[in-house]
């Protein structure tokens, strides 16, 4: 039974560091390298989620980021 409980104590800390790792590359993302850093902020936000932490407003900025970062490359290179 404990074993049990470790396991589950060490994949919701894994869960909330990828979720902060996420929210410090789709927060970097905002204002430098968009595109770049809003696909790794996906990725360890989508991991976040696959150890039980919720990270759903991570992912949608990471998309934003994306998005955002694409659109200026296409205004600029255009």
């Amino acid at each position: 039974m404990s074993q049990n409980v470790m396991a589950t104590d060490t994949q919701n800390a894994q869960g909330i560091q990828h979720k902060k790792n996420a929210a410090i590359l789709a927060v970097i993302g905002l204002f430098f390298a968009g595109p770049i850093f809003g696909i790794l902020a996906l990725w360890q936000a989508s991991k976040a989620s696959s150890f039980g932490a919720k990270a759903t407003g991570w992912m949608v900025l990471a998309v934003i980021d994306i998005l955002c970062g694409v659109i200026m490359a296409v205004a600029i290179l255009g």
